[in-house]
């Protein structure tokens, strides 16, 4: 379903990791500048380091921000790096080794 996505937009933890494992920069919202980082933001980050970038404010700084990415191939190369690299390989094999057990 991510093959060949230029960007995934997600709230949700283990999307937004299962999209950064698999090499797609993703973007999430925060909804005003100022106010405490959402759960998801902080989390994710910790797994997926600048492979997620938290935008804040309102719909049109968000719009915004979303082409800004777009817009910038190699920040999406770069996010698509450590995305991998954090997340891409040791999850997959961890994966298929759990449900090989089965």
């Amino acid at each position: 379903m991510l093959k060949g996505a230029a960007l995934f937009l997600g709230q949700a933890g283990t999307a937004n990791e299962g999209a950064a494992a698999a090499g797609v920069p993703v973007v999430a919202f925060a909804r005003d500048r100022g106010t405490k980082t959402p759960w998801y933001a902080g989390d994710n980050k910790v797994c997926s380091a600048d492979a997620l970038a938290v935008i804040a404010g309102s719909a049109v700084e968000a719009a915004g921000g979303v082409c800004d990415i777009l817009n910038d191939p190699r920040a999406r190369m770069q996010m698509s790096e450590i995305g991998r690299a954090r997340l891409g390989s040791g999850g997959a094999r961890s994966a298929s080794r759990i449900a090989s057990v089965r």
